[in-house]
Formats: C-alpha cells, structure tokens, sequence
C-alpha cells in the first residue's frame, strides 16, 4: 500500500506538469502570435498600396484596426496564462503546506522521511 505523501507526490506532480506544459506552450503560442500578427499588416497594407486615394487610406486605417484588435486578444492571452501560472504556484504552496501537516502525524524517521518527501516534491 502506497503512503499517503507518496499518493499526494503523483497526484500533484502531475497536475504541475499539465500546468507547466500548458504555460510554455502559452508562451510559445504568443510568439507565433505577434509573427503572424506582423504578417497579416504586411500583407493588408500591400494589398493596400494598389488601391488610390481615400480608399487607400481606408484600406490602411482598417489594416491598423485589424492589428490593434489582433494584439489586444494577444494580450490577454498572456494575461490568462500569467493567472494560470499564479494559481498553479498558489496550489503547489497550499499542497505543500497540507503535506506538511499531515507528517506532522506522523513521528520519528517516518515523520522526517515525510518531510523531506514534500520538500522535495513541492520544491521547498
């Protein structure tokens, strides 16, 4: 029979994995983002330049919008991952301080040998 803070060790270990992966790929997503928010400008604006006068300037100030908007939703995309990144460093603490107590129950080596468990596991 697994012990309690070997059972709390693959429970939280993967649930911070799934959290970090999901953050660097967040990361990675926004710097796709911001490239392709570049190329969609580029490309309006020289679509753009064929056109004269003030459907030109109209073309243009819609392309500006278009990259406006595009780098608001990137924004907040890094927002939310910030957020999930924090909630997940707040769950790990609270996680920890849960193991903790709960070698507290226990005594002796067994009580250290816990300890030094959730240290470990919770980065402590």
């Amino acid at each position: 029979m697994k012990t309690v803070p070997t059972v709390l060790r693959g429970i939280v270990m993967s649930s911070f994995l799934v959290a970090s992966m999901g953050l660097s790929s967040a990361y990675a997503m926004q710097a796709q983002d911001k490239r392709m928010i570049q190329s969609n400008y580029d490309q309006a604006i020289e679509r753009c330049d064929a056109l004269d006068g003030s459907d030109k300037d109209v073309c243009k100030q819609e392309a500006k919008a278009q990259r406006e908007g595009a780098k608001a939703d990137a924004k907040q995309a890094k927002k939310e991952a910030e957020a999930r990144e924090e909630a997940t460093a707040d769950k790990r603490e609270a996680d920890y301080k849960l193991a903790k107590e709960k070698c507290e129950a226990l005594s002796g080596d067994a009580e250290d040998a816990c300890l030094a468990d959730a240290r470990a596991q919770y980065a402590q």
